[in-house]
């Protein structure tokens, strides 16, 4: 899992998806500000490939 703007950002990485199905939390690491990105990305950083992205939301 990482976080994005228009694009996967490398140094969002979160850590590995949990369960492909479900709600699911992420804590973000120490000094992530939510607020830079825009979007939800599930990341395969074995092949370098994203297999999928969501926008987010402001409440």
């Amino acid at each position: 899992m990482a976080l994005g703007r228009d694009g996967y950002a490398k140094e969002s990485l979160l850590e590995p998806l949990r369960s492909n199905s479900g709600q699911q939390d992420y804590v973000l690491k120490p000094g992530l500000d939510i607020a830079d990105y825009n979007q939800v990305w599930i990341w395969c950083e074995q092949y370098s490939v994203p297999l999928g992205h969501a926008e987010l939301r402001r409440h």
